[in-house]
């Protein structure tokens, strides 16, 4: 079983990696906190999980070959040797060392990982993708990578595997490039194919994969693709499917299921012969304010980046309690909900809330407006700039009938708001539409009021007769869509003390009552169903925010957009214009029927 073959065309020394036991943790490396093959929290070997396996060091040899010659292509890295880690090098060394003794195949075919964000799962799985593709001794190798939109599957794993290409001659050699594959340049025995594909790619495709490369397992809606893709591997003699995540939110979803059965074999309670998970996480019991503890989850910590990168992420949890589920969710890898406290009230109470507001004096201004059902509150909000800060004006509506009842039931002084100015009574028992469209005819006149944000429920009568009479009207979703980019603004806003409310102590009681939502992509918005009392006040700033944000200042991104997470949004169009450019020469792997399918149905 010489390597020439298996890296034919690729002229590289042997790996330098030297480890002689069969498949010993490395002194030094992080312990996963679960592992399918360990006893959990340990590096103790499950050795029943071994029966009918043995450990074939030379075996190892060919992938730990391919990884010498490659060199990273991002980053403080950017042109060294992709040197394994000692965590990286025992899981490549778990992987593709056991085989059965019976037939000599590769033991393990699901491989799940779980750690903390930024610590070099997309390059990982780039290099191993690479491997089955060019280097496996498999005929005809397809090899699939997956994320939640083909956008994201090009960006991670298929750009760094190009870009480890194209610094290499002896791979560039082999291959040809297109925008969302990689053909193997040879004869059809040896040729092959990595193709960047969705979420929602149609599972009726005629592939046979030898690797899937899935890239954050926790963004998948359902388990549809992972299981047409796990099921359709059956059709090579040794293939792999790699899932790369961070925790996530869903205890009803994939991967928490994925998780859930690591913990589960750590732990001895069953064996699957083909499953390798592995789960580097801090317990849920730590601290998640401590440097040690965010090791556990981040066995990179010190080489894809630095502890400080880790130390302002963790500031900001401490000053932003929506950002502490994140934080400890996407960095320490703990699967602790989606719900969370809204804005730190000390850190709230450090802005200006003592100055007061200016008059208007037809200044730049936008407006946000949450009208809720008739017996409730609903807002008002204009904001604008004040140097590098930023005044709310804030107004909420309440009907005057049933005030104290409701003074009881929210605990809050909802009279002393209304001697305060903060609150206006309508007369009745509901609100009365025409105060506040007086308000803001009143607020038209007085500002330069750019448009007026608004919630379409509730909303079409005093929107229909509001635009009609000339104000400018903005639509606006209380979904992640809409809501996260001017959620993370006030926040950030806060956390850098540049905010100005007047002493609006109606504004302050809805801050703090207000909870908030984060999801999987660290979208943030605050949650009306959880929080305590009505936070219209809240959301109505939060909307009137967005047009000082987008309208006003376009060029502006929120410094909470991490340049991590953008993805490139080019329009279908330019991307079919630049698949012609480059088009394959033979047709599109999920068009394609598979060899083996083909034998099949001529036997049939």
């Amino acid at each position: 079983m010489g390597v020439e073959n298996t890296n034919a065309g690729l002229a590289w020394a042997p790996p330098t990696y030297q480890m002689e036991d069969p498949n010993p943790f490395p002194s030094g490396a992080v312990t996963p906190a679960h592992c399918s093959s360990l006893k959990t929290g340990t590096t103790e070997r499950r050795w029943e999980a071994f029966d009918g396996f043995r450990f074939d060091e030379e075996g190892t040899l060919p992938v730990l070959q391919f990884f010498s010659g490659l060199k990273h292509t991002q980053g403080h890295l950017a042109g060294e040797p992709f040197e394994l880690t000692p965590e990286q090098l025992w899981l490549v060394r778990e992987a593709y060392g056991w085989i059965r003794i019976s037939d000599g195949a590769r033991k393990f075919r699901i491989v799940f990982v779980e750690m903390g964000r930024g610590n070099g799962k997309s390059q990982l799985g780039a290099g191993i993708a690479g491997y089955m593709l060019l280097a496996d001794r498999e005929l005809n190798p397809e090899v699939v990578g997956v994320a939640y939109t083909r956008d994201q599957a090009r960006k991670y794993c298929f750009n760094r595997m190009k870009a480890m290409i194209q610094v290499n001659p002896s791979l560039m050699s082999l291959v040809d490039l297109y925008k969302t594959e990689i053909r193997r340049r040879e004869s059809s025995q040896w040729g092959g194919i990595y193709e960047a594909v969705s979420s929602d790619v149609n599972n009726n495709w005629g592939g046979a994969p030898h690797c899937v490369v899935f890239d954050e397992v926790h963004t998948q809606k359902n388990r549809e693709l992972w299981d047409a893709m796990e099921t359709a591997l059956g059709k090579r003699r040794q293939p792999m499917m790699w899932g790369f995540t961070t925790a996530g939110w869903d205890r009803n979803s994939l991967c928490y299921e994925l998780h859930s059965k690591t913990v589960e074999m750590a732990k001895g309670n069953y064996i699957e012969d083909e499953f390798l998970g592995v789960i580097w996480a801090a317990n849920e019991e730590d601290d998640w304010t401590d440097p040690v503890v965010w090791q556990k989850a981040n066995p990179m910590m010190g080489v894809a980046f630095k502890e400080d990168f880790l130390h302002s992420k963790a500031e900001k949890a401490i000053n932003t309690p929506a950002f502490q589920n994140t934080f400890r969710t996407m960095y320490l890898s703990q699967w602790v909900g989606g719900e969370s406290a809204f804005i730190s009230m000390p850190v709230w109470d450090e802005n200006d809330h003592i100055t007061p507001l200016p008059a208007p004096g037809k200044r730049t201004a936008f407006g946000g407006l949450d009208l809720s059902s008739t017996t409730d509150l609903s807002a008002f909000s204009v904001v604008c700039k004040n140097g590098d800060r930023v005044e709310i004006h804030l107004q909420m509506y309440a009907p005057r009938l049933g005030l104290v009842e409701r003074e009881r039931r929210d605990r809050l002084p909802y009279r002393e708001w209304v001697r305060l100015g903060w609150l206006t009574l309508c007369n009745g028992e509901t609100i009365d539409q025409e105060v506040i469209k007086a308000d803001v005819y009143r607020a038209m006149d007085e500002w330069d009021l750019k448009d007026v944000a608004y919630d379409r429920w509730n909303a079409s009568k005093l929107v229909r007769e509001m635009s009609d009479e000339g104000v400018k009207l903005v639509e606006f979703g209380q979904g992640y869509a809409n809501m996260s980019a001017p959620t993370k603004s006030l926040l950030q806003l806060v956390v850098e003390r540049k905010i100005m409310t007047g002493g609006n102590a109606a504004l302050r009681a809805q801050i703090s009552n207000t909870s908030a939502l984060t999801d999987a992509a660290d979208n943030v918005k605050p949650d009306k169903s959880k929080s305590s009392t009505r936070i219209d006040g809240v959301v109505a700033t939060i909307m009137a925010l967005d047009g000082l944000n987008r309208r006003g200042r376009p060029e502006r991104r929120s410094a909470y957009e991490d340049d991590e997470d953008d993805v490139d949004n080019e329009s279908e169009e330019e991307a079919q214009e630049e698949e012609e450019l480059v088009e394959p020469t033979t047709p599109s792997f999920r068009t394609r029927r598979s060899a083996y399918e083909e034998e099949e149905s001529e036997e049939d």
